[in-house]
């Protein structure tokens, strides 16, 4: 959220909260990596809306540099954001980048 709504005089990214929140965030990639390593979905053994919230949110986080760097570690949640990524719902309605969603909040 340090990113996307800064709470900044200027308007720049909350360097503190973003700092603050990287711990609890390197501890979601690592479960998410563990949840999605054995079917290749999220929750069960097929494509669920479960999955369908998640893309959107890795999406965002594989454009923030804190984020992307913890996901590159995260070998089963880059293969599966790559595979589902390329469905053509994903495709049509891929996630805004940052500065549009960022614009359009302020």
């Amino acid at each position: 959220m340090g990113y996307f709504f800064p709470k900044t005089p200027d308007g720049q990214p909350d360097r503190a909260a973003i700092e603050t929140a990287l711990p609890e965030l390197r501890a979601h990639i690592n479960l998410l990596d563990k949840a999605v390593a054995e079917t290749g979905h999220l929750a069960g053994a097929s494509f669920t809306y479960a999955d369908i919230n998640l893309l959107p949110a890795l999406a965002y986080l594989q454009s923030l540099p804190e984020s992307a760097g913890m996901l590159v570690s995260a070998k089963q949640l880059t293969h599966y954001f790559d595979r589902h990524s390329q469905r053509a719902s994903f495709v049509a309605t891929v996630p805004p980048p940052m500065g549009e969603v960022t614009r359009k909040a302020s």
